[in-house]
């Protein structure tokens, strides 16, 4: 909805510390803030509106208006705010430009189909957000949402065998306290974030049977300015090397 009105968007964790949600929402500009039942503090300065109460978004746009601007390649998309050198938040701003390739990478490479399961379980303040929203978006694929509290083992298993996932981007630290076993539907796992242990990628490849398809594991690398990723590898089989890959689509690597 917000790419439909031209606007671009920053993602805030409200479980960060008040003072790095009031620095991106001072940083960056922000106009609206958009929140669910936990609701954070903003500066009076800006409009807050809670989407999960529908008596309130009505009464604030019923009868409203709006201007669509369909957004251009250069325009912003979204910002996300790093750590920055020093320490303190940085803002980036990306544009629409890298998120076509982006998407065409992920249809090339993961093969997500309408009857995908992909996993959305990083942080909104995390880029990779936005990589499991686009991989699912494109084709069409269904979501599953882990709760807020699920940062891996157990109960990221749970989440994923419950919902079927078939498509994960995880970091190798999560996947490794995740239990292999039983994760019939999960076929395809995208590492991002850290150094890949090629033990790691021996213990989760699974070759294909008469009833489960192969399971294909893959080693991503980019910084943030770069739209999410910049190197792919894979898939990456065991006794490997595990690289960072070569350049996806609309990038070169040197």
């Amino acid at each position: 909805a917000v790419a439909k009105t031209g606007a671009a968007f920053v993602a805030v964790d409200p479980r960060h510390p008040g003072q790095r949600i009031a620095h991106t929402i001072a940083d960056s500009g922000a106009r609206l803030v958009l929140t669910g039942p936990s609701d954070i503090v903003v500066p009076d300065t800006v409009a807050q509106l809670r989407v999960d109460a529908e008596a309130s978004v009505a009464a604030a746009y019923s009868g409203a208006s709006v201007d669509l601007a369909p957004p251009a390649v250069q325009d912003v998309a979204y910002l996300i705010y790093t750590s920055g050198s020093t320490g303190r938040p940085k803002g980036v701003a990306v544009t629409h430009a890298g998120l076509g390739a982006v998407v065409t990478e992920q249809r090339d490479q993961f093969l997500v189909e309408a009857r995908s399961r992909v996993l959305h379980a990083a942080s909104p303040s995390f880029d990779a957000s936005i990589f499991e929203l686009l991989m699912a978006i494109g084709p069409g694929a269904a979501l599953v949402v882990a709760p807020a509290e699920v940062v891996g083992g157990d109960d990221l298993a749970d989440v994923m065998r419950f919902g079927r996932v078939s498509h994960a981007v995880v970091t190798p630290a999560v996947l490794g306290s995740v239990d292999h076993r039983g994760l019939d539907d999960l076929h395809a796992i995208l590492l991002a974030g850290d150094v890949c242990p090629p033990e790691l990628v021996a213990r989760w490849v699974r070759p294909a049977t008469h009833l489960i398809p192969r399971r294909h594991i893959f080693n991503g690398y980019g910084p943030t300015e770069s739209t999410i990723w910049a190197t792919v590898a894979g898939p990456i089989f065991p006794d490997n090397p595990v690289t960072i890959g070569s350049a996806i689509a609309g990038l070169r690597a040197t």
